[in-house]
């Protein structure tokens, strides 16, 4: 009896299985993504504890849905100097460790948690650098 047992829980296993409901849906898509440019940067920073001087040269981009990007391109047309504020303050609050991370996810973060958090307003999805160079003297 065992054999016939464990021939019919094999059979149950290896065929095709029913899908499950909802299975054969679509998942829903992503919501088309606009790139703004907040602007290039270069920065000098002296560092006293550890004697030293950082150069930060990079360019922020910020990415925002499709339905948000009217109203975030008005909003950053007035509010650019804050925006700028907030990235520089950003940026020097940064360790060298930070700035030294090839993906530089917490600068990333920083900044986006700063707009967000002085500028509200402005629906920022996610915060992206390019053109990234750090000097150290």
């Amino acid at each position: 009896m065992k054999p016939v047992f464990a021939t019919a829980v094999c059979l149950a296993l290896c065929l095709p299985q029913p899908a499950a409901r909802g299975a054969d849906k679509e998942p829903p898509e992503e919501p088309a993504m606009v790139g703004f440019e907040l602007g290039s940067f270069v920065l000098k920073d002296y560092q006293p504890i550890e004697d030293i001087t950082l150069r930060l040269i990079f360019t922020v981009h910020a990415s925002v849905t499709e339905e948000n990007a009217a109203e975030f391109s008005r909003t950053l047309a007035s509010r650019a100097h804050r925006v700028r504020d907030q990235v520089i303050t950003a940026a020097r609050l940064a360790s060298l460790e930070e700035l030294q991370d090839p993906e530089l996810q917490m600068l990333r973060r920083r900044i986006q948690l700063r707009l967000k958090h002085s500028l509200p307003e402005l629906h920022i999805d996610n915060i992206h650098l390019s053109e990234f160079q750090l000097y150290r003297d």
